[in-house]
């Protein structure tokens, strides 16, 4: 099997995950440079009175269907998990000043909190020299259809600052993991969105497939908005798979082709899978060409860094 040289477009550098575990997780990988995500969550967005009416419609249209959950349960869940994930770019951004041929930084804004926070925020990523935003429709409750005017300030922002936006899509961990409660992360809901934005590089991450029980749950999503917008990737990230399932293979290829794939870990968030584990997958499959294996690998992440 031949070893391809690789940059990492998706690594989560949690404040309990120290940077020699990082770099070894890399090395073990041969990762040349990983991009370092910031995750600005708030488990207080939850009380915020518009995410609030809108996750008890939610819960209420479940329980019509026998799927009981209590908006106290998904609070708790969130005061118990989100600040263990919390990623100041401030700490992003010191790990890329002390490794930076190693490392490349992506911030992050809680898209939630409204315009003002939006462009404060956005101004102190310029300001920490970090390359894009990280985003999550999720766990920052936001909808691109409802919530269009923030979305519509954050696009301009980074297009406008040459900013890069790597952007949630499919399932989340916990309660999330019901679609009805992530939906807002399906990719289809920028269709339209992006209209305005043709110079915004936007990576939806996880390939619109992220979901333990329901993998490849909004693949084709993914792929109907990489069709229709050329400025758009998808990355890997915890779905390596997709490189293993033929007819996904296919789809990519004669839709959309591998010059907007990037090779992406999610690492450490995916409990006991390394890097290692996952560039494996692609390295190893029969369904991939070695020059599309290159393409994801590392030419389509380097010359995306490139333009940054």
């Amino acid at each position: 099997m031949e070893d391809f040289r690789a940059i990492d477009f998706h690594v989560h550098p949690f404040p309990q995950v120290s940077p020699d575990e990082l770099l070894r997780a890399m090395d073990e990988a041969d990762i040349e440079r990983a991009v370092l995500i910031g995750l600005d969550i708030d488990p207080a967005d939850v009380e915020n009175k518009r995410v609030r009416e809108r996750i008890e419609a939610t819960l209420l249209n479940l329980t019509m269907g026998l799927i009981f959950v209590q908006f106290d349960e998904l609070k708790k869940e969130a005061y118990d998990f989100m600040p263990s994930f919390r990623t100041e770019n401030e700490h992003v951004a010191k790990l890329v000043k002390l490794w930076p041929e190693r490392f490349v930084g992506f911030g992050s804004v809680d898209v939630c909190k409204g315009q003002s926070y939006i462009e404060k925020t956005i101004r102190k990523i310029k300001k920490l020299r970090l390359k894009g935003v990280k985003v999550l429709p999720t766990a920052q409750f936001f909808n691109p259809a409802l919530d269009r005017e923030l979305v519509d300030l954050l696009f301009s922002l980074c297009e406008k600052e040459n900013l890069a936006v790597i952007y949630h899509t499919g399932c989340d961990v916990g309660a999330f993991e019901l679609p009805h409660l992530s939906e807002s992360a399906n990719p289809i809901l920028l269709n339209g969105v992006l209209d305005s934005y043709p110079n915004l590089k936007i990576v939806l991450s996880h390939f619109g497939s992220y979901s333990a029980k329901y993998p490849k749950i909004w693949f084709k999503e993914c792929i109907d908005i990489m069709k229709k917008y050329d400025n758009t990737y998808a990355d890997t990230a915890a779905v390596p798979y997709i490189l293993e399932d033929e007819k996904a293979v296919e789809k990519i290829r004669t839709e959309v082709g591998f010059e907007r794939v990037l090779f992406g870990s999610d690492y450490p968030a995916v409990i006991l899978v390394t890097i290692n584990d996952e560039k494996d997958i692609i390295e190893k499959t029969q369904l991939l060409t070695a020059e599309e294996k290159e393409l994801v690998l590392y030419e389509n992440a380097d010359e995306l860094l490139r333009s940054l």
